[in-house]
């Protein structure tokens, strides 16, 4: 008897496909891995992503991110709070609790902790003791903030809006190349004014606020195997 194959309407034949998701990828541990490699819990979220979703402020962050939150009493006064433990003395002889980094350098003092988040890499916040990697302050966890880089390329960008009490915003950036595959030069900046919503019976209305800030980098590769970044906050 010879069994050929079925042909009838109702056999539904499936192809095997194999789906894999794009890795997501980290420098937690000051080297490049994928996130799931890493054996500590971490939150990433990229540049791309937080603009997408208007974020350019610390406590507007913190509310995509689960076990942090970020009170920003004033800029300098401001509140990291990991897993309900509260780092936010500004005391010059107390170690925070929370290591806030800057393209791999401290920033952690309360007085300068807070920066705008515009033209981002992307934010990586690690929950739990990070003393190894970054430093004693990170009791409770740590907070990498990774600005973009110079690139090989022409590139620019402009974003303006306006909203209300009298909201300004603009934000953008320039990319050049200066030397062809060796030196290139960027620039990007972030300006916000916004009027006070709080009444105020001897001056100006309170919550108000007006916010500049802007970035020079450049990126120098003298051999194939070295990068040297030069970075001006």
């Amino acid at each position: 008897i010879t069994v050929g194959p079925d042909t009838s309407p109702l056999t539904i034949q499936l192809e095997a496909q194999t789906l894999a998701l794009e890795g997501l990828t980290v420098t937690s541990q000051k080297r490049v891995q994928e996130v799931q490699e890493i054996p500590a819990a971490v939150s990433s979220y990229e540049g791309d992503f937080l603009d997408d979703i208007g974020v350019q402020q610390f406590d507007r962050f913190s509310d995509f991110v689960p076990g942090l939150q970020v009170q920003i009493q004033s800029p300098n006064n401001p509140g990291f709070v990991v897993r309900g433990i509260t780092s936010d003395d500004g005391d010059a002889r107390v170690q925070p609790r929370v290591s806030v980094y800057q393209n791999g350098v401290s920033i952690s003092k309360s007085r300068g902790s807070v920066v705008e988040l515009y033209d981002l890499e992307r934010v990586e916040v690690l929950k739990g003791p990070q003393g190894t990697l970054f430093g004693r302050g990170a009791q409770i966890g740590a907070v990498h903030i990774i600005q973009n880089k110079a690139q090989n390329e022409t590139s620019a960008r402009l974003e303006v809006g306006t909203g209300n009490y009298g909201e300004r915003f603009a934000t953008g950036h320039v990319n050049v190349p200066l030397v062809d595959d060796q030196l290139f030069g960027r620039v990007a900046a972030y300006y916000q004014k916004r009027d006070g919503y709080l009444e105020n019976r001897t001056g100006d209305d309170l919550n108000g606020k007006e916010t500049f800030a802007i970035r020079g980098l450049t990126r120098w590769l003298p051999t194939p195997t070295t990068v040297v970044d030069a970075i001006v906050n």
